[in-house]
């Protein structure tokens, strides 16, 4: 695999252009499209997740180094077997779509109107208090790793709401 790495954490877009050919392999008809066109707006689905699959992983697996670019794929520690890793990358593929629970709190000025809905299930289930119950089954520190504490990027890290004591939460 061609792919070079900057920083050790970086794909260098620019050397992707070899994993074009991958969405050759996927289905052009039938029900496994069908699944594929729900889940990917592109062309490049197999080309886009796979690039981001290794960003992933660099980012879990490696320290940023500054300075250091153009280093291949294969040169670093985790990524010498292309075989394993393409193997990783499909099983992942396959796995698709995955599942994720977003919870945003709500602004105080919400609280008596949300207060309301979430104390009737059936009228709105995606309106909750945030509550012990909510805390524990809805844990943020549960998706946030250690190594990465802004799970968005740098970018976002002054939008990152924290959790409110008391309040709702959609």
């Amino acid at each position: 695999m061609s792919v070079r790495i900057d920083n050790r954490i970086f794909v260098d877009y620019s050397s992707t252009s070899s994993l074009r050919a991958i969405d050759a392999v996927l289905p052009t008809s039938g029900k496994p499209k069908q699944q594929l066109d729900s889940i990917f707006e592109d062309d490049e689905r197999l080309r886009a997740f796979t690039i981001d699959w290794i960003s992933r992983k660099l980012k879990d697996s490696q320290i940023y180094e500054s300075g250091v670019n153009g280093e291949f794929l294969s040169s670093l520690a985790g990524f010498g077997d292309s075989s394993e890793i393409a193997r990783n990358i499909v099983a992942d593929f396959v796995a698709l779509p995955y599942d994720y629970i977003v919870s945003l709190p709500l602004p105080a000025s919400f609280d008596q109107l949300a207060s309301s809905l979430a104390d009737s299930k059936r009228a709105n289930p995606r309106v909750h208090k945030i509550d012990e119950d909510f805390r524990a089954k809805f844990r943020p520190s549960d998706a946030v790793s250690e190594k990465e504490p802004n799970p968005f990027g740098s970018i976002f890290a002054v939008m990152q709401p924290r959790m409110p004591e008391d309040g709702v939460c959609l």
